[in-house]
């Protein structure tokens, strides 16, 4: 039964009893502790966005702690290599000026 079929039984009642039909969409009234149904609904709806929000900022955060470890490793790796290089100049230097042949 729609909203229009109950309006008109509830007019026809109160007319039968004397009362002025009810003009208008009725409110409805939930008791204590209960919610509207499309208000729940909403609320449930927004609370799984904010979840959903909520991921993806830890996703982002984790990826950019991933790239700034790797940037890091990379610089480090960098300049080790250019550490090697410089050891291995000065290793073969000292081995020249003690008359042993150099390294490489």
């Amino acid at each position: 039964m729609g909203d229009k079929d109950q309006r008109k039984e509830l007019d026809s009642m109160l007319s039968s009893l004397g009362v002025a039909p009810v003009a208008g969409k009725l409110p409805i009234n939930f008791p204590k502790g209960f919610q509207n149904p499309k208000m729940a609904d909403r609320k449930a709806e927004l609370e799984k966005k904010r979840i959903k929000l909520q991921i993806m900022r830890e996703e982002k955060e984790r990826r950019r702690k991933e790239k700034e470890l790797k940037d890091v490793e990379e610089a480090a790796g960098r300049s080790g290599a250019m550490g090697d290089k410089d050891q291995r100049k000065e290793l073969d230097s000292m081995l020249s000026s003690l008359g042993v042949a150099p390294v490489a």
